[in-house]
């Protein structure tokens, strides 16, 4: 008979201040930009999600869209006011980040019907921050009205906020490749030989396969802005050496996928022409990497966390077992990854069996992870919960990828076979994938943080 290994929990030894993030019981001692930033880039990254979907072809809702974008507006503003002991700025100063992030898609509307006078644009663009920064302050002074100021962690926001934005950006990447709209705008860095930004906001959504792709490059342009500014603020506030250089890790990843995104598009003449093994490489490159820079986005919400901060830490007799099967769990989701790039990629029946037998694979050792995750850490949730997590994307992961595989394997890219249905399937296998990957390395990061040294045995007597 099998007897489960026991487990204990024990008050984890006081930390250094290089090791545990500040905690900021409140927000009375942040400063305004400690709050606003976050707040900001979080509104932006809402507004932007509601425009791309209310302009999908199958809803096309503009004009309710605005009414959204103005409520998300709003309650971004007052969020940050709630926030700081200064409610009238922090709103005020919100409203105007929200407003001159929103510029980047601003743009595109202020060229309709050809290029406008310059005083023209000034005064549009003076209107547009003026407008947002006075719907903010109003918002301040609202929220000045309620005496108590709530709590704030801003590295915790911001984090989280960059890591649901790259979410979205994969989700959206997903839906330019079930369509193969890659090379709807075929150059790169401008859009149909115009700047990115200034392309007219009816000439983006003419074509399906044009918005897909453009839309895909703005929300890569507003991630890649989010990611660098969160990387300047923890190299601001953050004590940790080694959480400051994950920071600049990731600005330099999501250059480097911006990049080979764009040489994916500008080289396309040459390495289809001959077809050399350049374009696959890039394409597979591009989306592998932009799932590890989520899990990586991901790891560094973890390390804020209210769960890595603990103070409870489990003592198993197994401690080893535990590490080496999550780490080798995260070695095969990120070789099927690679699979299911290629089968994406290539759409050839050959590479369909591995990928197959590599999800049996995954399925097994995660099961098992899991199974031990919520057996065996009774008294950690954190563990119990990303194992739980983990079988449930993982049910989900394997329905989406077996019904995927009822539809065509080569449709021809101008067939209209990538029906609604069809995109939901395969981008929704693919985005679950990411978050699979993203759900195993919180788990490694809580096993390694969690499960702690054996105690140190008594002194015998």
């Amino acid at each position: 008979m099998t007897t489960r290994p026991e487990t204990s929990t024990r008050p984890a030894e006081p930390r250094r201040a290089a090791e545990t993030p500040s905690e900021a019981p409140a927000s009375l001692g942040l400063g305004l930009g400690a709050v606003a930033v976050p707040v900001a880039f979080a509104t932006t990254v809402t507004m932007w999600a509601v425009g791309y979907v209310a302009h999908l072809e199958a809803l096309r809702v503009p004009r309710l869209a605005l009414i959204v974008l103005i409520a998300v507006h709003l309650r971004g503003a007052w969020a940050a006011a709630r926030r700081s002991a200064r409610p009238r700025a922090a709103g005020l100063l919100t409203g105007f980040l929200v407003s001159l992030l929103n510029l980047l898609i601003l743009a595109s509307f202020l060229t309709e019907g050809g290029e406008q006078p310059p005083g023209t644009v000034a005064a549009s663009v003076g209107g547009f921050l003026l407008a947002g920064t006075a719907l903010g302050f109003l918002m301040g002074i609202l929220a000045g009205r309620h005496p108590d100021r709530l709590p704030f962690h801003p590295e915790r926001v911001f984090t989280r906020v960059a890591a649901c934005a790259t979410f979205l950006l994969v989700i959206i990447g997903g839906i330019v490749t079930t369509h193969e709209a890659g090379l709807a705008v075929p150059d790169w860095p401008t859009s149909f030989e115009a700047n990115m930004f200034l392309l007219p906001f009816s000439r983006m959504v003419s074509q399906s396969d044009v918005y897909y792709e453009h839309a895909h490059r703005l929300f890569g342009a507003l991630v890649g802005l989010t990611t660098v500014t969160l990387a300047l603020f923890l190299a601001r506030r953050e004590p940790r050496r080694w959480v400051k250089g994950l920071g600049g890790v990731a600005a330099l990843l999501v250059v480097a996928q911006g990049t080979m995104g764009g040489l994916r598009v500008s080289l396309a003449d040459n390495i289809e022409t001959l077809e050399s093994a350049g374009s696959l490489a890039l394409r597979v490159a591009h989306g592998v990497t932009g799932q590890v820079f989520l899990a990586l986005l991901v790891a560094l919400a973890t390390f804020y966390s209210a769960a890595w901060t603990s103070g409870d830490r489990a003592v198993p007799e197994r401690r080893r077992t535990e590490r080496t099967l999550t780490a080798a769990l995260l070695a095969l989701v990120l070789g099927q990854l690679l699979l299911g790039a290629l089968t994406r990629h290539l759409i050839r029946a050959d590479w369909v069996l591995p990928h197959i037998l590599g999800a049996i694979v995954v399925g097994g050792v995660a099961v098992w992870t899991a199974a031990r995750a919520v057996g065996i850490y009774e008294d950690l949730p954190a563990v119990r919960g990303s194992g739980l997590a983990l079988v449930f994307l993982l049910i989900l992961q394997l329905f989406l990828g077996f019904f995927a595989l009822a539809f065509p394997q080569n449709p021809a890219p101008s067939s209209g076979t990538s029906g609604s249905l069809e995109s939901l399937v395969t981008t929704g296998h693919q985005a679950t994938g990411a978050l699979v990957l993203s759900v195993v390395v919180v788990h490694l990061l809580r096993v390694w943080r969690l499960v702690g040294e054996p105690a140190p045995e008594a002194p015998a007597a």
